[in-house]
């Protein structure tokens, strides 16, 4: 199946008007052959801005029996230097395309003046009038990726909240209000600091950690592939975790008769603080250990295994090779206990 159209026509109807003030130019529009544009990166990862891989809504909206509405967006790609072409947005589209059997479309062909640009425009061109009226606009999720992935680019300076503000009303084209701006900084901040010598964390980010470093978390591990199988283990970093989760270890306990392993973290790290912000915490849990020792039968009162905090500081130490000073499992006061630094992904 072909679908008839008319390049002029198109450029007549919808002009380009990416704007290179705005890190973008606009090279021409082709004939595109849809199966040969690039869409995974080196090692096969989809280069889907979304997490979602396909857009699950109408794409018979860009065409009418097999007529084309020249008013519709294109999909974009970017002329890479190697000569290839690569899909920047339009990742619905084409797989709607493809799964008819259409491997030639128009497509508009662009350059980015930086990688930043390239990082922020791949969200942007989600927030466009034609995805936001089709119901899909940008998630959070997406908006942050989006953030992240230009400050892995080194492309801004992610501390300064001015420009990671700049960068997100940017990506979202006048789709979210200031206060939405603001909520989504707060998020993010969550798990990319101001402070760069700090490594902020979630429970998800944790447990990831944990995994990484071949640690149970988030319970019993049941997969037999994995070295911490038959363990069970958690994250915590409130004060009433212990308090909360009591029922749960004792569960598991009862179940598969192997001791609890808990890893810490702060949530809120204040570097010239932190000893003493693990300190207060450590004796709040062990607070809550000592009540359960004195309540419950004695078979429970050493099922709780505090292995330590997890690396919180990025500081580079000189005395050691220039590694950060604290690595995978540390104790009140930073000094490794189990010596592992995975990243965070």
């Amino acid at each position: 199946m072909q679908i008839q159209y008319n390049i002029q026509q198109s450029l007549k109807v919808n002009p380009p008007t990416y704007n290179l003030e705005e890190g973008i130019e606009f090279i021409e529009r082709i004939h595109g052959h849809l199966p040969s544009l690039i869409k995974v990166d080196s090692s096969g990862n989809s280069l889907n801005p979304r997490f979602k891989e396909v857009d699950k809504y109408d794409h018979d909206g860009l065409t009418f029996h097999n007529k084309v509405l020249y008013d519709k967006e294109l999909m974009v790609v970017e002329q890479r230097k190697d000569g290839e072409l690569e899909l920047i947005s339009g990742f619905g589209r084409c797989f709607y395309f493809s799964e008819r059997d259409i491997d030639t479309f128009m497509i508009d062909v662009v350059k980015f003046t930086s990688p930043h640009y390239k990082h922020l425009h791949k969200i942007r061109f989600n927030a466009s009038p034609d995805h936001v009226s089709k119901g899909i606009p940008n998630t959070e999720a997406t908006i942050l990726k989006g953030l992240s992935d230009a400050k892995k680019a080194n492309s801004f300076n992610h501390e300064d909240d001015k420009e990671c503000m700049r960068d997100l009303r940017f990506m979202t084209n006048g789709s979210k209000s200031e206060e939405q701006l603001k909520k989504l900084l707060r998020k993010w901040r969550k798990t990319n600091s101001k402070d760069a010598t700090v490594r902020p964390l979630t429970t998800p980010v944790a447990n990831s950690l944990n995994k990484k470093m071949e640690f149970p978390s988030g319970g019993y591990v049941a997969d037999a592939s994995l070295t911490s199988y038959g363990r069970i283990g958690f994250c915590i970093s409130r004060k009433d975790d212990i308090d909360i989760k009591m029922r749960t270890f004792i569960d598991l306990y009862d179940k598969w008769k192997v001791p609890i392993e808990l890893y810490g973290f702060i949530q809120h790290v204040v570097p010239k603080n932190l000893a003493n912000q693990r300190y207060e915490m450590l004796e709040t849990w062990k607070e809550s250990i000592i009540w359960w020792q004195k309540k419950l039968p004695d078979e429970y009162k050493d099922i709780l295994l505090f292995k330590g905090f997890h690396a919180h500081l990025r500081t580079s130490n000189p005395a050691d090779g220039g590694k950060p000073t604290e690595r995978g499992i540390v104790d009140v006061n930073g000094k490794i206990i189990i010596d592992l630094d995975p990243p965070i992904s």
